[in-house]
């Protein structure tokens, strides 16, 4: 009986470790942490399994890849990845600097040009314009959501509810 408390207790702290998810913003909104993916549309995601179709050579990495390159129909390529941002209101543009383990990598200023209809789990879903585009997520109680609205109003000329 012990036991089996003490599964259930762990498969708890799992659950609550992931669904948790660690935020920072500043007092002002304009510095905060998020999370970062490229956008994958149906098409790239069409495209990518035509390829991995076509090509019959095996594959020595995991399942999911091709060559050591994630395809788009892959978990791997919409992993959301921990980014710092930095918002900058006189050009009107988001600084991104993604990690991936030790590295980071920062990438180009760039404009946030929508905002998801309705909340997804109590988190805001933006689209930022960089090449690919991608999508940052914020929670919904962050004070950075009233800097962003403000960003896609300004980039779309539609003001947003909050």
């Amino acid at each position: 009986m012990t036991s089996v408390l003490f599964v259930v207790g762990l498969l708890g702290l799992v659950w609550l470790g992931h669904r948790y998810e660690p935020h920072y913003a500043s007092k002002d909104g304009h510095r905060f942490s998020c999370r970062v993916r490229p956008l994958v549309t149906e098409h790239q995601r069409y495209l990518d399994a035509q390829r991995t179709a076509l090509d019959t050579r095996p594959s020595p990495m995991l399942l999911g890849t091709f060559g050591g390159r994630p395809t788009g129909s892959s978990s791997l390529a919409t992993r959301w990845r921990d980014a710092r941002a930095v918002v900058d209101m006189a050009d009107d543009r988001v600084q991104l600097v993604t990690r991936v383990g030790p590295v980071r990598r920062p990438l180009a200023p760039a404009r946030v040009v929508a905002r998801s209809d309705a909340p997804q789990n109590r988190r805001w879903v933006y689209v930022i314009d960089t090449e690919p585009l991608r999508e940052l997520r914020v929670p919904v109680s962050s004070r950075s959501v009233p800097v962003l609205n403000e960003l896609v109003a300004r980039s779309s000329g539609n003001p947003l509810a909050p």
